[in-house]
């Protein structure tokens, strides 16, 4: 059996290979769009969320508030994760079980139901970018909302009560705050990467795919950036926030790599909430009579190359490999001054 899965990989890496060898242009210009796509929306937005909600997730600031309840810390990453966007609750569970605040069965529980779509892409790109309401784009916030609660409901029910952890140890704010950007960096430069190279492969297949209903159930599968502005069903654009597409999956899978979780129940509990976005949104636009007004024609999943922020985002990169290094050869005391200098 590993055999034959080592033989398939080989196989369909070699494919992929042959593809970008033939089909370069195609492949340099989702490449290109993928990088525009991280430099002017990506790292701007979601690295400094990242970076503060690590600092404050490790610093442990926000368990005093929820003092005496069962299974604080999830429930802290659940809430997080309904307003951070996609990556950050698995970026927080990826970081508790690290710390020993949960376990391994807790943390596959909860990358079931931690994460989801943010209100920045909900409201702003889907509402008022493409569909011109903000209205309907809350709805659908709302709705991912309720797809998390059912999530939770489902996986998160009854937490594991064998939880042999460490006690929570106190960390210098000097120590949280560079260890926090730090990784903030390698979680943002590991979304980036998926972005890219899945960008490549959507342009290839918008390109070079003649049949409309294969492309677009292709592209809808691979990246929901793109996949979202090639459709105009509000029903089928929910199942897809819902689902994320494999970007999404493969990001989450990445960021979840320390503890290995079950490949094939993170995938159904995907499936699951796109179904549950999708009645979600079907039931909330029934109860609040919103109209759905088509795509707006000048909607296109494009962006214009900014001299600053294609230098932001150059500068934000070696400074981030230069602080891993850092973090990877210096010692720290503790003391801001000198941990700085």
């Amino acid at each position: 059996m590993l055999k034959i899965k080592n033989a398939l990989i080989s196989i369909l890496s070699i494919g992929f290979v042959a593809l970008l060898i033939n089909y370069s242009g195609a492949a340099i210009n989702g490449a290109t769009y993928g990088m525009i796509l991280c430099a002017e929306k990506i790292i701007p937005s979601l690295f400094p969320f990242t970076a503060i909600t690590v600092f404050i997730y490790n610093g442990n600031y926000l368990e005093t508030l929820l003092e005496g309840l069962k299974r604080k810390q999830q429930i802290i990453i659940f809430l997080i994760s309904l307003i951070g966007g996609y990556p950050i609750g698995a970026k927080l569970i990826s970081e508790a079980y690290n710390t020993n605040k949960i376990n391994k069965k807790d943390a596959e529980n909860m990358l079931c139901c931690s994460v989801n779509v943010g209100p920045a892409f909900s409201i702003s790109v889907v509402g008022a970018l493409m569909f011109n309401s903000t209205r309907l784009g809350a709805l659908i916030f709302i709705a991912s909302i309720l797809s998390a609660l059912e999530m939770f409901l489902i996986f998160c029910r009854k937490f594991d009560n064998n939880l042999p952890l460490a006690e929570n140890k106190s960390v210098s704010i000097s120590d949280n705050f560079v260890n926090s950007v730090a990784s903030a960096s390698v979680a943002i430069i590991t979304v980036c990467s998926f972005i890219i190279l899945f960008s490549t492969a959507v342009n290839i297949v918008k390109i070079h795919v003649g049949n409309v209903i294969i492309k677009n159930t292709i592209i809808a599968v691979l990246e929901i950036t793109t996949a979202i502005s090639e459709f105009s069903n509000v029903y089928l654009i929910a199942f897809l926030i819902g689902f994320g597409g494999l970007s999404i999956f493969m990001q989450i899978l990445s960021l979840s790599r320390s503890y290995r979780p079950n490949v094939l129940k993170i995938l159904v509990s995907r499936l699951i909430n796109g179904i549950f976005m999708l009645c979600n949104v079907f039931i909330l636009l029934k109860l609040f009579k919103v109209d759905t007004p088509t795509i707006s024609n000048g909607y296109k999943a494009s962006f214009s190359i900014s001299q600053g922020n294609i230098i932001f985002s150059f500068l934000f990169v070696i400074s981030s490999l230069c602080l891993i290094y850092i973090l990877k050869t210096k010692k720290y005391c503790g003391i801001l001054s000198k941990d700085i200098f």
